[in-house]
């Protein structure tokens, strides 16, 4: 298992290698998205507002960035921001995680933080920031190993009046670039793909972006 696991990881990035030697960067990212509503039901021109947990006061302006990417996104398929009359709520998380790997294998998360919009462990939705790290060498570890970054985007959507959960969908990259601001609508628009019909409910989605 973990030689697949292993094999796995060096194909998504030689594709990844490839893709930005032509020019582009492919975000190939897994996608998880679940539905409350009917196969037949169209969510066109339906109204939202952002939602954040009170329990955790969100620092910096991240999330500010997170729902500005957000927006565009949901504009995209057809929801309209109003926060003064919704019929959506849209809670939203994202995690950029980096780690470390040597010939393929994971070894632990990075020991260091790193600079940039989107550098915390976890922001967004009241999530609060949390930064971790391991450290240790198993033996043969090539120096210095390569950092990736793994990218988890949220989404989640009830309906004001009953709080039910109406939709649900979850996108993960893992790649070797930690611009998150150029990187984040690419999982946006994966995670949206399709949307609100998603039908598999995992599935791989592949988004080109410039390098």
């Amino acid at each position: 298992m973990r030689r697949l696991a292993c094999l796995a990881l060096l194909c998504t990035l030689l594709s990844t290698l490839l893709s930005a030697c032509g020019g582009m960067r492919l975000i190939d990212t897994q996608v998880r998205a679940a539905s409350a509503l009917s196969d037949t039901t169209s969510l066109q021109g339906t109204s939202y507002k952002f939602e954040r947990s009170p329990l955790n006061p969100t620092p910096s302006n991240a999330p500010d960035t997170l729902e500005t990417q957000a927006e565009q996104a949901l504009g995209q398929v057809g929801l309209l921001r109003n926060a003064e009359a919704p019929t959506l709520t849209v809670l939203l998380g994202l995690r950029v995680t980096p780690y470390l790997v040597n010939q393929g294998s994971r070894l632990y998360g990075s020991p260091y933080a790193y600079g940039g919009w989107g550098s915390s462990t976890r922001y967004g939705a009241g999530m609060g920031i949390g930064l971790g790290w391991g450290t240790g060498w198993g033996m043969g570890s090539r120096f210095p190993p390569t950092t990736l970054y793994r990218y988890e985007l949220q989404m989640l959507m009830r309906d004001v009046r009953s709080g039910q959960l109406v939709y649900e969908t979850q996108a993960v990259h893992d790649g070797p670039w930690n611009d998150s601001a150029k990187i984040l609508p690419a999982l946006l628009r994966a995670a949206l793909k399709d949307f609100p019909n998603p039908g598999a409910p995992v599935r791989r989605v592949d988004i080109e972006i410039p390098r």
